[in-house]
């Protein structure tokens, strides 16, 4: 998702090289100006992401769990029991290409 549909870049290049243009705004930082604090960026479709981590994953060790950083672009470890962080519920597939159904008005209790 980070990669593919929202074409961001991760902190690395394939090569291990360190880059300048990464990240939810595109220069390295968490909130657009500077590494001072975690900010929102609105990419492509998807509105509000947070710069900093994201659960993906149960955990892994004691007192940890999987994570994706939005600044750097990387997989991560969270301390899972004494840190808050986001959510993003995703599903497999192409949800654009699904047809989109009504939803019928709920009816008036009049």
């Amino acid at each position: 998702m980070y990669y593919v549909n929202l074409g961001l870049k991760g902190q690395f290049d394939p090569n291990g090289d360190s880059r300048t243009d990464y990240g939810l705004f595109g220069n390295g930082t968490g909130n657009g100006t500077d590494e001072n604090s975690d900010g929102e960026n609105s990419v492509g479709l998807v509105n509000n992401l947070h710069s900093l981590g994201y659960w993906y994953d149960r955990h892994f060790e004691p007192g940890f769990a999987w994570g994706f950083n939005m600044t750097a672009g990387l997989q991560d470890r969270l301390g899972s029991l004494n840190e808050e962080y986001y959510v993003w519920a995703v599903r497999n597939g192409d949800v654009a290409a699904v047809q989109q159904q009504a939803v019928p008005e709920p009816m008036s209790l009049a």
